[in-house]
This record gives C-alpha cells, sequence and structure tokens, in this order.
C-alpha cells in the first residue's frame, strides 16, 4: 500500500496504511452481559431517562399505596427495564404492560433469574454496600 504525507502547520504526518489502527467495536459503556440456564447470552444496560419514563408509563398506577403505584408489581418487574438485548437482538424498552408481560414471557423463569441476579450485581450491590455502611456508622 501506497504512504501518504499530509503537512500542517508545519508538521510534516506520514500515515502507512499497514499500521493504521483499526477501530475494534467494544461492548457500550455500562453494558454487561449475563447468561441464562438455556445458555442464552442477555445485556444489561442502565436504562436513561427516556427509558425510565417509558417504564414507568408500562407500570401503570396503581390505587393501593399513597404513592399511587403497586409496589409488589413494581418489585416484580423492576429489573425488565435494564434488559438491553437477548442473544444481540435489540430489547426495547417496555413502555405498556402488555410489552412487560411479552418479555417476561419470553425470558421465562431461566432469563427472568439471570436479569435479577445481573441488575443485582452489576448495579445495585454497590449502592445496597453504601446503604449497609451509612447504617452501621449512624
Amino acid at each position: 500500500m501506497q504512504n501518504k504525507e499530509f503537512s500542517a502547520n508545519g508538521v510534516n504526518v506520514e500515515l502507512n496504511p499497514s499500521t493504521q489502527p483499526v477501530a475494534v467495536p467494544t461492548p457500550a459503556q455500562g453494558t454487561f452481559e449475563v447468561t441464562d440456564a438455556r445458555g442464552r447470552v442477555i445485556t444489561l444496560k442502565k436504562p436513561g431517562i427516556l427509558a425510565n419514563l417509558d417504564f414507568s408509563k408500562a407500570i401503570g398506577k396503581g390505587a393501593d399505596t399513597p404513592e399511587g403505584f403497586n409496589k409488589l408489581y413494581l418489585m416484580e418487574v423492576v429489573h425488565l427495564k435494564y434488559v438491553n438485548a437477548i442473544d444481540g437482538s435489540v430489547v426495547p424498552t417496555p413502555s405498556s404492560e402488555g410489552e412487560l408481560r411479552a418479555l417476561l414471557v419470553r425470558l421465562d423463569d431461566d432469563g427472568n433469574d439471570a436479569v435479577k441476579n445481573g441488575v443485582y450485581e452489576h448495579f445495585l450491590k454497590s449502592q445496597v454496600a453504601a446503604a449497609d455502611s451509612e447504617l452501621k456508622n449512624s
């Protein structure tokens, strides 16, 4: 291959195409992969602000608490907003109860357990440890 020379502001640069760095795809920052009992690779990612908004819409309002949401239902599904892909196939953040239910069916028990454990390990464990430490120091 032919070398290319460039000059700018009195600096000469020679590019040799055979030694140029090659961009290597890397996992997106803040994503983690977990593998369920069936061998499916599930990518987890901290949800952004719009994903959180969509997810809030999906869980809807419950009338059973002053806060306006069903805490038990939320505990059963909150980890689903971290699912970013299953075996490389992108999974949009659920924005309706039907989409939540469809994702739960798709994951089944094996995927659901892997996601719950992965979310705890990669996103919540440090927060829980910090809260525990704060309680011990008070």
